[in-house]
């Protein structure tokens, strides 16, 4: 499993416990760092949009496929791409109310379509990067 790495950031005001005002030791949240094989801001886009990492990235992939939160970011990135696309179509002509309800459907039924069928998304996902699917939880 892969394991980020955590730093101290201080943060003004908050002390360690016994420390004094002269020596202070500033205690501050951990911060998670990046993940071994992060893409970079491109390739995250390019992932978004559904093409194939590097093999220096499938760590990544598998982390972000199949560790806790995965239907969130699936989820995200779906939006991440359909936004852009359903602002697109507010702009076509028409009705007032056909700018709000052609974007709002398309919206709608794609989102309804990633949440349904999350589980088979993510498992071609895995397979398209040369990785075992994930195994259902019954």
């Amino acid at each position: 499993m892969l394991r980020a790495e955590w730093t101290d950031v201080p943060r003004p005001g908050v002390l360690r416990t016994g420390a004094s005002r002269a020596g202070a030791s500033w205690a501050g949240p951990r911060v998670r760092g990046r993940l071994p094989g992060d893409p970079g801001p491109w390739q995250r886009v390019r992932y978004a949009l559904g093409f194939r990492l590097p093999p220096a990235n499938h760590d990544w992939v598998r982390h972000d496929l199949t560790d806790a939160g995965w239907r969130g970011r699936l989820m995200a990135r779906h939006l991440a791409v359909m936004l852009p696309i359903c602002m697109l179509l507010a702009l076509l002509p028409g009705e007032w109310w056909m700018h709000l309800t052609v974007p709002l459907l398309a919206l709608l039924a794609s989102s309804l379509t990633v949440v349904v069928s999350a589980d088979d998304l993510r498992n071609a996902r895995l397979r398209q990067h040369g990785l075992p699917p994930a195994g259902r939880a019954g």
